[in-house]
């Protein structure tokens, strides 16, 4: 992992070339809010299967599969009103480990 300041370098780079010589980029990545702010289009990926695909501002604004609902509500959302190192709400649906593992993709190793 590369620090702060060096990730917003190689990112401005990545957009100063799709935007100065028109070149595609496939940004891979977990991280929705760099994806929301660097690409046009988004694809989603569930257990190695597309699960959604269109414009970011369509996908985020409007998912439609529950993996992709699961990944928007999993973004920190600032709390102006919170205290520095309070601890986060226990109380926050979480996502059942098990039914997230059935079977493994093809391409896993054995």
């Amino acid at each position: 992992m590369v620090d702060a300041s060096l990730r917003a370098t190689i990112l401005r780079s990545i957009r100063d070339l799709n935007r100065d010589f028109g070149i595609s980029v496939i940004y891979i990545t977990h991280d929705l809010t760099t994806a929301y702010q660097m690409c046009d289009n988004i694809i989603v990926m569930y257990r190695g299967s597309v699960a959604e695909a269109g414009s970011v501002e369509e996908v985020i604004q409007n998912p439609k599969h529950p993996y992709t609902q699961l990944l928007i509500d999993s973004v920190p959302q600032p709390d102006p009103k919170a205290a520095w190192g309070e601890d986060e709400d226990e109380s926050v649906d979480r996502v059942d480990e098990a039914s997230m593992v059935t079977d493994q993709c093809k391409f896993a190793p054995s």
